[in-house]
């Protein structure tokens, strides 16, 4: 029965820990900006290049993506900020904000002005909240796992 169980947290832990190393794969530049190096960036204004809402049939259905361009002395650079929303009014009421020319200020890497962040005042807090509770939870997974490993292998005594 503890094998079982083991098992199964171990798997759950396994699963749990891509979703964590997804997350933050996605969020890599969230997570450079709040804890490590925002003041190499660089502001600069951008335009709208193009704006498109789709539906994913995923956690986060409705997505948009916003496609913008910015210049970086003589260099021409194109970059995207890919968002999801749980209803198709909130991803409508978004991307009505950024309509197709509108000029927009971004923030791009001194040294990789090909890495930008669009909307820094919005970097999801939330997701670092949940990526914060995911890391915490997958340990409590790993060390219950653990535990219960623990208490199935006895020693053996010898008389």
């Amino acid at each position: 029965m503890n094998d079982k169980k083991t098992n199964f947290l171990l798997r759950i832990w396994f699963y749990l820990t891509i979703m964590i190393l997804f997350l933050m794969y996605k969020q890599l530049e969230t997570i450079r900006w709040v804890f490590r190096d925002s003041d190499n960036y660089k502001l600069t204004n951008a335009q709208i290049v193009s704006s498109d809402l789709a539906f994913h049939g995923t956690w986060w259905g409705w997505q948009i993506n916003i496609q913008y361009e910015y210049q970086v002395g003589e260099r021409t650079l194109q970059s995207n900020k890919t968002r999801g929303f749980t209803s198709k009014e909130e991803a409508e009421n978004y991307s009505q904000k950024y309509p197709d020319g509108k000029k927009i200020s971004i923030y791009y890497r001194v040294s990789q002005p090909y890495i930008s962040i669009f909307e820094p005042e919005s970097i999801g807090v939330s997701d670092l909240y949940l990526l914060g509770f995911s890391i915490f939870a997958s340990f409590v997974l790993l060390f219950s796992a653990l535990k219960v490993n623990a208490k199935q292998v006895k020693p053996q005594t010898k008389f």
